[in-house]
């Protein structure tokens, strides 16, 4: 099982008219069927600060609750196809009209990607594609999002069974809805990943720039992922 990573990351945020601050933490059970198949149950809990009125720290109003189940199956020369037959979100936002009411919207995700990790020394290299289906409801509406993620990581100091690894993480993500294709965010995040054998933590921060339908938003995002492996 893995315990994920907290991830930091140096945007010139002030230079941002609006900002969302926010706190994404994730627990993740991995269950190793044998050496080539294995299921993960993922749960993650997002807050966030009241954005509009600038106000509260990150983790005083929620953001998401999701619970998420992924199927993984190791294919040749490091590539590994991942399949999530469902996924639940449950998302929090402040309304405009009223500063201070919160908004709720629930939505599942089916998601099939192909991931492929490459080592070379000290660094590792992954890349994950990943075609997602969003079925959104209050109102009802359908969006496919192309992922596109890449990772560099670094192998910094291994000792028995473990290692500490920094690590920078980029991914685009591209939208399909109303018959239009187009742009829909940008993520970067950076921090550090703890790996050993019975749990990986990453601890970090994440921004993300995000324009949909000529509405553009910043957010900074502090985050901390635990992996269980069991």
């Amino acid at each position: 099982m893995k315990i994920g990573a907290i991830i930091f990351v140096f945007i010139p945020f002030t230079l941002l008219s609006e900002v969302h601050h926010e706190f994404w933490s994730r627990l993740s059970f991995n269950y190793k069927l044998n050496s080539n198949w294995s299921f993960v149950s993922e749960f993650q809990l997002r807050q966030q600060n009241n954005y509009l009125l600038q106000k509260e720290a990150s983790i005083y109003f929620p953001h998401t609750r999701s619970a998420r189940l992924w199927i993984n199956k190791k294919l040749n020369k490091g590539m590994t196809l991942h399949i999530s037959p469902f996924a639940y979100f449950r998302n929090f936002d402040f309304s405009r009209s009223d500063s201070s009411t919160l908004t709720q919207r629930n939505e599942f995700r089916a998601s099939i990607a192909l991931s492929k990790s490459i080592q070379y020394r000290k660094f590792e290299f992954k890349t994950r594609l990943m075609l997602e289906n969003r079925t959104l409801l209050q109102p009802d509406q359908w969006v496919e999002r192309i992922r596109i993620q890449e990772w560099l990581i670094y192998k910094l100091k291994t000792m028995k069974n473990s290692s500490f690894n920094p690590y920078i993480m980029g991914e685009y993500f591209y939208r399909y809805s109303n018959k239009t294709l187009g742009f829909d965010q940008f993520r970067l995040q950076s921090g550090l990943l703890f790996k050993s054998k019975a749990v990986d933590i990453i601890l970090g921060m994440q921004w993300a720039h995000q324009s949909i339908e000529h509405k553009t938003t910043e957010r900074l995002q502090s985050q901390i992922q635990v992996f269980i492996n069991l």
